[in-house]
């Protein structure tokens, strides 16, 4: 759950998508989270992008597939999600 994986699985969500929901539930700055978002912060590139670190095998991706180690659309939009969502609690 440490890691940014898309799309999301019922086994493995990653790490945006579940800073964005604890964020939205309003549990954003809960001091056991700060861990947490310095590990998401830990992953942002020069430009404000998240690379992707795991994905479904191709057999079974139904969306454009993007590249493990490469920058992340969808990882990068849900972190900037949790960001901006804990921003607003």
């Amino acid at each position: 759950m440490t890691d940014v994986f898309f799309p999301i699985e019922y086994f493995r969500v990653g790490l945006p998508v579940l800073l964005d929901a604890l964020a939205v539930l309003g549990a954003g700055h809960a001091s056991e989270l700060d861990e947490a978002w310095q590990l998401l912060e830990s992953k942002r590139d020069q430009q404000d992008r998240i690379s992707l670190e795991g994905t479904l095998p191709s057999n079974r991706v139904y969306l454009p597939k993007e590249r493990v180690g490469k920058p992340s659309k969808w990882g990068t939009l849900y972190a900037c999600l949790a960001w901006e969502n804990r921003k607003n609690t």
